[in-house]
């Protein structure tokens, strides 16, 4: 389990965007720009449903996740690990 620091929390919990990347059919990455939250054990995003990056992550559940501070580029948050489920998001409501 991901255990995020206190004092980075607001990184992954307020309405930044994260660099999310995820593994190409070819092996190599993809880094897409994405919504994101945390529930407290796991890192949230939305896709539509049939998108590249939704296949991707079906084909190899490798996925990282960076945040960088808007006022101070050397405060970030990284996240590594597998996609542990993917649902469907109606209208794009997580966004």
């Amino acid at each position: 389990m991901t255990t995020i620091p206190d004092d980075l929390l607001d990184l992954l919990t307020t309405d930044r965007v994260g660099h999310v990347a995820s593994v190409r059919p070819d092996g190599s990455i993809a880094t897409h720009l994405m919504w994101i939250d945390w529930d407290g054990e796991h890192v949230l995003t939305s896709s539509p449903l049939r998108s590249r990056k939704g296949r991707n992550w079906r084909a190899n559940p490798q996925a990282s996740v960076s945040v960088v501070d808007a006022h101070d580029p050397w405060r970030v948050v990284v996240v590594r690990g597998r996609v542990t489920d993917i649902q469907p998001d109606d209208g794009l409501a997580f966004i």
